[in-house]
């Protein structure tokens, strides 16, 4: 009965290894799972109906919530007739779920994380404009654009 018992024993510990490796690959690239690689962003703007370009592209018009690669930098323009344009720069972070793979996803997660783009965050994630007023100051032949 004794010899019986031992045989069991590395049964049971090839069984705990297969059990821990199961369990840490289901935690593996926690920003993956939890954020997906790409982020809904959403845009509004006063007065309501602006042109929304992302990268050049328009997506649609104000309100709006597109859904953008977490991988990218972004390049927003927020345009309407009569109005100055508003420029900036959706940026991407290193989002605070990439500790999850520190601690239990090591090396295979963090670099499912930084393919996939699923590591980082987009900054601002909401966007409010309001747009300024475009005249034009001076005579009319040198029509030069002034905001109020």
């Amino acid at each position: 009965m004794r010899t019986r018992i031992m045989q069991l024993q590395p049964f049971r510990q090839v069984r705990s290894v297969l059990l821990a490796v199961a369990i840490g690959s289901t935690v593996t690239a926690c920003a993956t799972i939890i954020n997906g690689s790409s982020q809904s962003v959403g845009f509004r703007s006063q007065p309501t109906g602006a042109d929304v370009f992302i990268n050049g592209i328009l997506v649609g018009q104000t309100p709006v919530a597109p859904d953008l690669k977490r991988m990218d930098n972004h390049i927003v323009r927020i345009e309407l007739d009569g109005y100055e344009p508003y420029d900036f720069k959706i940026d991407r972070r290193v989002s605070g779920w990439v500790a999850g793979n520190i601690l239990f996803g090591g090396m295979v997660g963090i670099a499912i994380d930084a393919i996939t783009g699923s590591m980082y965050r987009l900054d601002p994630s909401e966007v409010d404009v309001v747009l300024g007023n475009a005249t034009i100051a001076g005579n009319l032949d040198s029509l030069d654009l002034v905001t109020n």
